[in-house]
């Protein structure tokens, strides 16, 4: 399994632009962290930028940013609280104790297999520049580190649950601690949740997984498997991830176990006060095309452990739902009627590929809905039912949510895949286009322009409120 050459090249290339926000994160760690060099900085060119035992401060970046170095920086570096293995070994074991997400893999394991969470720590080849690297997240990116120590949790258990040998498990957790060391080479303000990203910043987003592979692969210390496992933990089973857009079985087996953990942990960092467990079983439900069955499974024994979150107060959940359901009846039935307007034989236009993507997409969709009985058409009939019924609403609202948010990826999808869909060459780019700008307007909560759906939903919910 190889990387194509041009996302190698482009990864690369924003490795290197992205290597200014690396160095600044470690310039901004020299602030609270003591880094002392353990040998003399040379450029490649053999210039001496500093010497053996010089502690360095936030200003060796002015001197740094526009050299390139004979050894990298991670090799020269000396810190005081490094994360090493017993680092790693004892915030591990506090989160098992603390947080919820641990403390139920542990209670899946049982008493008598435990401990193996944190065997594979043991055996686990962690090199120099591996655990500078996680250094500097841990001083630098709190939220990502911690994120990073759950996807280890997570994707040992896993692992555990599948068998893997212990040299497996050994590469599952390095991957699993390594995966988003890209992350380290972008702009830091990709973690305000206000900030729109650039056209640049959002392609280094897109290839961080590649970025994080080819610092793997520059240790020189693992495997194929890690490097490979690291570069497809956004990939999909069903060929919808990135950043290669393979699938099935030409995803590794560490792969498909990593992006499993991603998921689930992104579940329980985002939502970890509302409800991740259900959240995370209805997304699992809504989307089992993109994910391994027998890893789902595993997932989904894990989460009847979850504990109780309370009941939510009804009258705001229903008014989630009716809103919810007017976007997502408003998109459903957009993409019908662009695409009965397609003439014979369209998926042969320049844009076929497009089309047959969003047609695919929404009938995929459509299809889950139905057999979750969340078809708009289903909920506007059990509308009264739901507002009588906590567990109901809850359930129905997450369904929506996830269901806009698979629409608000297939915009994202075309939008990167085939940017040409706007010009509006052919009768299919004309129709994606009109949905896309549709979805765009909808999901940005502009005015609603279809007066037929919102009023189905809204006289669904006056009529449950009549009888109520």
């Amino acid at each position: 399994m190889s990387v194509p050459s041009n996302l190698l090249q482009t990864a690369e290339a924003d490795s290197l632009l992205g290597q200014s926000h690396y160095l600044r994160a470690i310039a901004s760690m020299a602030k609270d962290e003591s880094l002392v060099l353990r040998d003399a900085i040379y450029t490649a060119n053999g210039v001496r930028l500093a010497d053996k035992g010089m502690l360095l401060d936030s200003a060796f970046y002015d001197s740094l940013v526009n050299e390139r170095l004979r050894h990298p920086i991670d090799e020269l570096v000396d810190v005081r609280r490094l994360v090493d293995v017993p680092t790693l070994e004892a915030e591990c074991m506090t989160l098992c104790e603390s947080a919820v997400l641990p403390r139920m893999l542990m209670l899946a394991l049982g008493e008598t297999e435990q401990w193996r969470l944190l065997a594979p720590l043991v055996d686990m080849v962690w090199p120099q520049q591996a655990s500078f690297k996680l250094t500097v997240m841990r001083s630098q990116r709190q939220v990502l580190y911690e994120h990073s120590l759950s996807m280890l949790l997570v994707s040992v258990y896993l692992g555990v649950r599948q068998g893997l040998s212990d040299e497996q498990l050994a590469q599952l957790a390095a991957a699993a601690l390594l995966h988003d060391v890209g992350m380290l080479f972008m702009e830091p303000s990709w973690t305000d949740p206000q900030h729109k990203l650039t056209a640049d910043e959002r392609r280094q987003l897109s290839v961080h997984s590649i970025t994080a592979m080819l610092v793997i692969r520059s240790t020189a210390a693992y495997p194929a498997e890690v490097e490979m496992a690291v570069l497809e933990h956004h990939e999909r089973m069903d060929g919808s991830g990135y950043p290669r857009n393979v699938g099935g079985e030409h995803i590794s087996p560490l792969g498909q176990i990593l992006l499993v953990a991603e998921v689930v942990s992104a579940f329980f960092d985002k939502y970890a006060q509302d409800r991740p467990a259900m959240r995370l079983s209805l997304m699992l439900r809504l989307n089992r095309q993109r994910f391994p069955a027998d890893l789902v499974g595993h997932v989904h024994q894990l989460l009847r452990l979850a504990p109780e979150m309370g009941t939510a107060d009804l009258q705001p959940v229903a008014a989630d739902v009716r809103h919810s359901l007017v976007r997502l009846s408003m998109l459903l039935d957009h993409w019908q009627r662009v695409r009965s307007r397609l003439p014979a034989k369209w998926q042969l236009l320049p844009s076929g590929r497009a089309g047959l993507y969003m047609d695919t997409r929404m009938a995929t969709l459509e299809a889950e809905l139905a057999e979750a009985g969340a078809l708009p058409k289903q909920q506007i009939a059990m509308m009264h039912w739901m507002q009588h019924s906590p567990e109901a609403l809850t359930e129905q609202s997450f369904i929506n949510r996830e269901a806009l948010w698979q629409l608000e990826t297939c915009v994202h999808t075309c939008l990167r895949r085939w940017p040409q869909i706007m010009q509006r060459k052919d009768a299919v780019a004309q129709a994606v286009a009109d949905w896309v700008e549709q979805a765009q307007a909808v999901l940005a909560g502009k005015r609603l322009q279809n007066g037929k759906a919102a009023a189905q939903a809204g006289n669904a919910g006056a009529k449950g409120g009549k009888k109520r």
